[in-house]
């Protein structure tokens, strides 16, 4: 039995059943040239035959037949080419005809993702070329395959292995791409954990296999409860004994360092690391035997005309030297000269090993600015534990002033938020104004925007976003060929499996990140229903599984997550779905439409960390885009802004009721606790005084009326009791009914 057969199974009937009528994609995946109906013979395919003319697949019996062998089925063909078991070619089948979800496993997930990774470096010996991994880096380094110094971790080649693209929306099926060459890395981590990075290959290794665009290298996916992959890394020497670790971002940057470090790396005295990307050398954490580090990090100077440099790289360097500072040494080498955007196997191959050594040797020790000096952690104690918690003594906590808002009073960076409204009101058209806004660097409704990559994620359609931009263009007279930090993604994302978009949109923002040459500093998911793919949003097990997603989306990549969201049947109630999402936002915001259907109020019903801004106005004008092929006109809707009051001017006093309402509620949800004082109920209040702070800031009292804002609040108080919504006692409130809480 094989390897891969030894850790899965796949059951017979089922493959066998799966496979009926798709034995095409088999054959084609064996690089068998059948053609259907052309009811010839070709030559045979087998290794031990070659006869001329001799094989032919008949679909109707669904048998190949040569005269080297009698009536076979695909498995059978399998077999003959491969050179494989009967259990081998069932993985090789289900793989081809991208049923990979066929594939059991015989223990818990984490063991799941374990056989994954040792089944793809111990592919089956008809489909393994371990010369695969070597020839490849030899390429990029140009130098010849014998001089390559290899990793001391694990690799493999595989002569053919499926490249598949996420599953379009309504199906289960992922889709395959192609079948090339693969070399497969394993990357490891201080902690033990093991994980494994794929690269598609051309024909021969000779270079990335060219995927009409897509990108050659993906990790392994990484299911729910497994380990993360940040920080896990190729490694070239014997890191747990070396002293003096050199790490880097990419598989052949890293070669090139080893390839320049060779004897060094030989006596066991230095160790190479390569972290996969930049966010992974952030995350990299050192061996107890390390005594230095150098981090040989890209440099992003460069950018194309229009744009800013990045410099991702040397700020994924000191981030990694501000959390290491207080552990071992740091320094940092920057390959090149400023203004370039280079790494260091741009080097070997300009200047050699020996500009390779000469570039490290020039490290410069890391020390913190007086801002990185203030944000970074502690010293410990001597003699003190290492922990993953970060504390801040007393004389080192310092006061914050400036904010991190790119749209000011609203948005803050690496953060979470929500707008949500109901059907048909233009959340869509407010968010993606805004978020062209942002990648203009516009200011938006009067508030300044720092500029900064924008993805937006249409998770509903790609085409009424498309003309929504078109309609954007037209308005603000901008120019067809100007280029703008603005990526659509045409297509639905599901944030509910870890194991299923996750990866692929936070390499996605990374990879944008680079390209831009900026950071990615706002992802819009359009919307919250289709990224939950079927979930159930009530649910605090499916909203839960959402909102860490989410979390480490944002933590992985420092971009603020915005997610467009509905209202429930009673738009008083916010947001709709599990409290678990309000409690994991720092702004929420509500879109509400007015009866003149021109516009409506954008109101902030919950800050984090700024204080709540008055509601303003929006309104919608349409535009005309052309005329479709039936002869009708094609429109659409550009954000225009409008006075707050006349926009608003629609909401009744039933509605203003529903307003304090979620008032009280944003006041319990920041400030509610349960106090044991006489005359309060054990439920979660706030002093009154609080309560009338969230009306002042969300604008329901104001000093701009006749009364004062205490007389004010206090009619607002009367109101909610009169109408059983709140009660009052020893100077708390809190709701009748606390159950609204998690509404």
């Amino acid at each position: 039995m094989s390897h891969e057969a030894s850790h899965n199974f796949i059951e017979t009937a089922a493959i066998k059943a799966a496979v009926l009528h798709h034995e095409h994609a088999v054959l084609a995946a064996l690089r068998i040239n059948w053609q259907a109906g052309r009811g010839s013979h070709i030559d045979c395919p087998y290794p031990d035959h070659g006869g001329k003319n001799d094989f032919r697949w008949d679909d109707q019996q669904a048998k190949a037949f040569c005269s080297c062998r009698t009536a076979h089925d695909i498995f059978d063909v399998v077999q003959g080419m491969n050179g494989v078991d009967f259990e081998a070619a069932k993985h090789f089948v289900a793989e081809a005809i991208g049923r990979s979800d066929l594939i059991r496993g015989k223990s818990d997930r984490q063991g799941t993702h374990r056989r994954r990774v040792e089944d793809l470096l111990a592919p089956p010996d008809g489909n393994r070329d371990d010369s695969l991994p070597l020839t490849y880096l030899a390429h990029r380094l140009h130098v010849p395959a014998g001089d390559v110094l290899m990793p001391s971790t694990r690799f493999a080649g595989h002569k053919a292995l499926g490249y598949y693209d996420p599953p379009p929306v309504g199906s289960a099926k992922p889709v395959l791409v192609a079948q090339p060459p693969c070399a497969i890395y394993e990357t490891v981590a201080a902690d033990g954990r093991v994980h494994a990075m794929r690269i598609y290959l051309a024909d021969g290794g000779r270079g990335k296999a060219d995927l009409d665009g897509r990108d050659s290298k993906k990790s392994v996916r990484v299911p729910e409860g497994s380990a993360s992959t940040s920080g896990c890394g190729v490694v070239w020497g014997d890191a747990k004994g070396a002293e003096h670790v050199y790490v880097c971002e990419g598989i052949e940057t890293g070669a090139a360092i080893a390839y320049a470090m060779t004897p060094a790396v030989g006596i066991g005295h230095v160790a190479v690391v390569a972290a996969i990307s930049a966010g992974g050398m952030e995350a990299f954490r050192p061996w107890p035997a390390t005594k230095l580090v150098t981090v040989a990090a890209d440099r992003d100077d460069g950018a194309a005309p229009g744009k800013r440099p990045s410099h991702r790289g040397e700020m994924a360097a000191r981030k990694l030297g501000l959390s290491l500072r207080d552990r071992v040494p740091v320094s940092i080498a920057l390959p090149g000269g400023a203004g370039e955007k280079v790494d260091w196997l741009d080097i070997h191959v300009r200047d050699g090993a020996d500009g390779v050594r000469r570039g490290l040797a020039a490290a410069v020790p890391f020390v913190p600015t007086a801002e990185e000096a203030g944000m970074a952690p502690p010293s410990n104690l001597e003699g003190a534990r290492n922990t993953k918690l970060t504390r801040f003594r007393f004389s080192e906590l310092h006061a914050r002033i400036d904010t991190d808002d790119f749209v000011q009073g609203l948005l803050t960076t690496t953060a979470l938020s929500v707008f949500y409204g109901d059907s048909n009101v233009g959340k869509t058209f407010v968010v993606l104004d805004m978020a062209l806004h942002v990648a203009l660097g516009w200011p938006w409704h009067g508030r300044r925007v720092e500029k900064g990559g924008v993805i937006y994620v249409a998770a509903e359609g790609g085409s009424g976003a498309l003309n929504r931009i078109e309609a954007f263009k037209r308005y603000h007279n901008l120019a067809p060929e100007l280029e703008v930090p603005f990526s659509l993604v045409p297509s639905s994302v599901n944030l509910l499996d870890p194991e299923a978009d996750v990866d692929d949109l936070i390499a996605l923002i990374q990879d944008e990140a680079a390209v831009l040459g900026e950071p990615v500093k706002l992802v819009v998911i359009d919307t919250l229903s289709r990224a939950l793919a079927g979930g159930n949003e009530n649910a605090s097990d499916d909203m839960g599984a959402l909102v860490n997603n989410v979390g480490r989306i944002r933590d992985e990549t420092g971009t603020h997550l915005l997610l467009i969201h509905h209202c429930g049947k009673d738009p008083a109630k916010g947001a709709r779905g599990h409290s678990l999402l309000r409690a994991a936002t720092d702004t929420m915001i509500e879109i509400a439409r007015s009866e003149s259907a021109k516009g409506g109020a954008i109101t902030v019903t919950k800050q984090r960390d700024l204080p709540i801004p008055v509601p303003f106005g929006y309104g919608l004008k349409t535009i005309e885009l052309g005329i479709n092929r039936h002869g009708e006109a094609v429109t659409s809707c550009v954000v225009e802004p409008c006075d707050h009051q006349g926009a608003a001017s629609s909401r009744k006093k039933k509605t203003d009721l529903a307003l304090k309402l979620q008032a009280l509620r944003n006041v319990l949800f920041d400030k509610g606790i349960i106090v044991t004082s006489r005359g309060v109920a054990p439920v979660p209040s706030v002093r009154i005084a609080d309560f009338y702070e969230m009306l002042k800031s969300q604008g329901v009292i104001g000093a701009e009326r006749k009364d004062t804002e205490l007389k004010q609040g206090q009619r607002v108080v009367a109101e909610l009791r009169k109408a059983a919504l709140a009660a009052t006692g020893s100077d708390r409130i809190w709701l009748c009914n606390p159950e609204e809480l998690s509404v």
